[in-house]
């Protein structure tokens, strides 16, 4: 354990007290002088601090206004966008009150005039049943407008077209002629003069005539018409090759049906390549392109082996005895092989049911002992003659 011992100093002298004094006055003044330098640096801080703050406050002032500026801004031109979107409604709402307003009148005005059309088609009615009754009360003394021939319109520019109007003006005054001769009433023919178009009058006087319209004569037009019949120079090769493909119709089981066809899609195609005249200028032409024509081509092989015979030599250079020498002798009703009758059978058992096969060709024993004017008959063709011939 350990003592302590206070030992008593001796009292201070007046000069170490006024030192000790000086000490103490020099401390208190550093100490003072220091915090008064803190307080001071603390004072400069704050009132930075607060300028920061206040120009912070100011900034935040003006962003503040700006903002209400631009949301009075926007307040302001909200209204005047409602404003005109009201305007608009309005006159929208005006608009279709007008239409509505409209369509009413319009649907009155319609109803007036379909009031009106009923009125109207009443009359009419009437008035048709009055003028039945007048037609009916004189249909004694006038010709029916349902026997009155209308006459043909020109209108055309070729050959072809100028023969056909005068085929139809010849059939047109032929049945005027025969009305009045029948009836005994009194029908005006139509002349030629009046029955070709305004349109080409003036290039068929100008180019056709040489001369106005006022002095061509009805005879000067009969000229111009019949003027297109004339008859020109025939390509034969041309119209050969035009009448490959005519060829006879063997769905007709009626022979001279079969001929009276092939003759007229002839005349047709004769017509179509302007070539009416072949049969009278070149007979012997004509006769080749129908024999060429003829089907099934067993036929066509017959009835070229019988035009090669001297009694059949006129039928090549008239095709009007050819056509019926072709109807008449070429008939396949009767045939030697069979029973009476039964050809006919035969061919309409062909009708009602389709042959699979065609038919088999014939013993050639057979066929060199007796030679007829038959033929194989395919699943499409039909054939009808007359076996009563032979070939020598």
């Amino acid at each position: 354990m350990e003592t302590v011992v206070a030992l008593s100093l001796p009292p201070p002298n007046q000069a170490e007290m006024d030192e000790l004094r000086m000490q103490s006055v020099e401390r208190a003044a550093m100490t003072s002088s220091h915090f008064s330098q803190i307080t001071y640096e603390q004072l400069a801080q704050f009132h930075a601090q607060q300028e920061a703050m206040a120009k912070r406050m100011e900034d935040e002032s003006f962003r503040q206004f700006a903002m209400a500026k631009a949301m009075e801004k926007n307040r302001l031109e909200q209204e005047e966008s409602r404003a005109i979107l009201l305007r608009q409604q309005e006159e929208l709402v005006r608009q279709q009150n007008e239409l509505k307003r409209a369509m009413a009148e319009q649907a009155r005005v319609s109803e007036a005039h379909q009031e009106m059309l009923r009125q109207a088609s009443d009359a009419m009615r009437q008035q048709n049943y009055k003028v039945e009754e007048l037609n009916q009360s004189r249909m004694g003394n006038l010709m029916g407008v349902q026997q009155v021939p209308l006459a043909p319109m020109h209108k055309g520019n070729t050959k072809r077209e100028r023969r056909e109007f005068m085929d139809e003006y010849i059939a047109y005054s032929r049945r005027v002629v025969v009305l009045n001769r029948g009836m005994g009433g009194t029908m005006f023919l139509m002349p030629l003069a009046a029955c070709i178009d305004q349109k080409i009058v003036p290039r068929v006087c100008a180019h056709d005539f040489g001369k106005s319209f006022e002095e061509i004569t009805e005879k000067d037009w009969r000229d111009y018409f019949l003027s297109a019949r004339e008859v020109q120079e025939l390509d034969l090769d041309s119209v050969a090759k035009a009448m490959a493909s005519l060829k006879m119709d063997t769905k007709i089981r009626d022979a001279e049906s079969r001929v009276r066809r092939l003759l007229a899609d002839f005349y047709d195609k004769l017509e179509q390549l302007d070539v009416t005249h072949l049969p009278e200028q070149e007979p012997k032409q004509s006769v080749k392109i129908l024999t060429a024509a003829i089907r099934p081509s067993q036929l066509k092989a017959t009835v070229e082996r019988q035009l090669t015979r001297e009694a059949n030599k006129a039928y090549k250079s008239d095709v009007k005895l050819f056509c019926r020498w072709l109807v008449e002798d070429h008939k396949l009703l009767k045939c030697p092989k069979c029973q009476p009758g039964e050809a006919q059978r035969l061919l309409d058992q062909r009708f009602k049911k389709p042959h699979v096969a065609a038919v088999a060709a014939p013993d050639k024993k057979t066929d060199k002992k007796t030679k007829f004017i038959g033929t194989a008959v395919a699943a499409n063709d039909v054939v009808e003659a007359r076996a009563h011939r032979t070939l020598d």
